[in-house]
């Protein structure tokens, strides 16, 4: 992937510790799709037990960024769409 559609986060904590991977796909000039992959592990017990939590309540958590994705997403439609105005 080139530089400018792809962005990588190293995450590095007291308790825990991964990455997240941000990519921007052009489908076409109107659309683009993102894609979000997080790695995360815990470095503590109480990490772990935070990170079993939320698999166990990954249906909602899911959810939840699925909307805040869309919400970012549309973001960057409304900047792009009154920058080239």
């Amino acid at each position: 992937m080139t530089p400018d559609v792809r962005l990588v986060l190293g995450i590095d904590g007291q308790a825990i510790e991964g990455s997240s991977v941000l990519e921007l796909l052009p489908m076409s000039p109107r659309r683009t799709r993102m894609r979000l992959a997080m790695d995360v592990r815990p470095k503590t017990l109480a990490a772990r037990l935070f990170l079993n939590t939320l698999r166990l309540a990954k249906g909602r958590v899911q959810v939840r960024l699925e909307k805040r994705l869309q919400q970012m997403g549309r973001r960057i439609e409304e900047r792009q769409a009154s920058a080239t105005v």
